[in-house]
């Protein structure tokens, strides 16, 4: 579970003509032997011995201070747990009814799980380590060295970033329940696609417009549209806009919700379903209509 460390690995015959060359198949290759490689101990390592550290990530977070461990672990990480979490949920119900269904988002369930895991365990190894108490103790530390050098700069690190952070926590939700929200939303992400030529039209550049239905064309709508289920797609969006109203100030909601508020009678289920009856982004096949037509869409 994560956190973790792995030493995740494969193991490969590698297969060549009898003397060590490449070659194709052929029943007469042999398995390959190196010059040299590189030996495996079993009597386990001693001070001091040779170190090679080769992989993933190449970044860290092993320097945020208390505020930005805080800020995670109470603000960000919650919302990605949150929002992932229900889209599993969804992915789950519909792969279990069709095996169908179940391949064709077996890879999308596995990458956004161990995401959705990977945060899980931060939050409660981060709490159970304690380590924001132990960013505390070291900035106590730090504080106490700065008050004896006269540098304003090094006296007002913490507290600008105390402040930042809180400033932060202020528009993380309407952010980042927006943002990572719209990742899971199939029908957002095919109209953000027409942003260019929703442009141009607005602007009347008949030149601009038909650049931009040319790009439009050329992308593979009939083979995206394939690998997605319109029962996952639909009630993912409907979903996570429920998330999105719950989590966010009535105030800062967008302006769409006071139309689901008047026209449905606050009813996200019904505007998802005439979202989906009317939208052009919501099929190929309507796309591909607009296309005939744009003018008259």
């Amino acid at each position: 579970m994560w956190p973790r460390q792995t030493g995740d690995f494969s193991i490969f015959r590698v297969y060549c003509a009898p003397d060590g060359t490449p070659a194709e198949y052929n029943e007469n290759n042999i398995p390959y032997t190196p010059k040299h490689h590189l030996p495996i101990s079993l009597k386990g390592y001693q001070p001091n011995d040779f170190t090679m550290i080769w992989g993933f990530p190449g970044t860290t977070q092993r320097y945020l201070s208390s505020f930005g461990i805080d800020y995670n672990v109470e603000e960000f990480y919650p919302i990605i747990v949150d929002l992932f979490g229900k889209q599993l949920e969804i992915m789950d119900e519909f792969m279990a009814q069709d095996d169908a269904v179940r391949i064709m988002y077996a890879d999308n369930h596995a990458g956004l799980a161990n995401t959705w895991k990977n945060f899980i365990g931060q939050i409660e190894m981060l709490r159970k380590n304690k380590v924001a108490e132990g960013k505390v103790a070291l900035e106590t530390k730090y504080s106490k060295w700065a008050s004896t050098v006269k540098n304003v700069e090094y006296n007002e690190a913490l507290p600008n970033l105390k402040e930042a952070y809180g400033i932060l926590s202020k528009c993380s939700k309407p952010m980042y329940y927006a943002s990572i929200a719209g990742m899971g939303l199939d029908i957002v992400q095919v109209a953000a696609e027409f942003q260019e030529y929703t442009a141009a039209a607005r602007e009347k550049d008949q030149e601009a417009m038909n650049t931009a239905l040319t790009s439009l064309k050329e992308q593979p709508w009939d083979e995206i549209f394939a690998s997605t289920y319109q029962p996952i797609v639909e009630k993912t969006f409907a979903e996570m806009l429920k998330l999105y109203k719950k989590n966010i100030p009535a105030e800062q909601l967008p302006s769409f919700f006071s139309i689901i508020d008047k026209n449905y009678k606050g009813d996200i289920d019904a505007f998802t379903t005439d979202v989906y009856k009317k939208s052009i982004f919501a099929s190929a096949e309507r796309i591909h209509t607009f296309f005939e037509k744009p003018s008259g869409s």
